[in-house]
């Protein structure tokens, strides 16, 4: 009994693995509908080049903005495709376009 115990055990611990998040996409986009659009932020090894825009074209991603200060740039693409754009060799880091809100109170 304790033997086919532990081997349940290490079947659910093995595809709770297998079902992880992948480490290069945001938290943030966990549980978002995949048949959903967002816009997203990806970062890749280097400055991205017309051949990193064709790649995230190809799943699916319109560019929007180049963000050149974090090798970046901004994409609207259906979120079910983030996980293949993940993937890439040179895809670093996905995450959401966030709004950025100024803090300072200059009254």
């Amino acid at each position: 009994m304790k033997t086919s115990a532990m081997v349940l055990l290490g079947a659910a611990f093995l595809a709770n693995f297998a079902w992880a998040s992948n480490p290069k996409i945001a938290r943030d986009l966990e549980g978002v509908d995949p048949q959903s659009e967002t816009e997203v932020i990806v970062q890749f090894a280097q400055a991205p080049t017309q051949a990193h825009h064709n790649l995230v074209r190809s799943h699916g991603g319109v560019l929007r903005s180049e963000l050149p200060l974090v090798r970046g740039a901004s994409y609207k693409m259906r979120v079910g495709d983030l996980e293949s754009l993940a993937n890439e060799p040179d895809v670093v880091y996905i995450s959401p376009n966030r709004a950025l809100h100024g803090t300072l109170d200059n009254v």
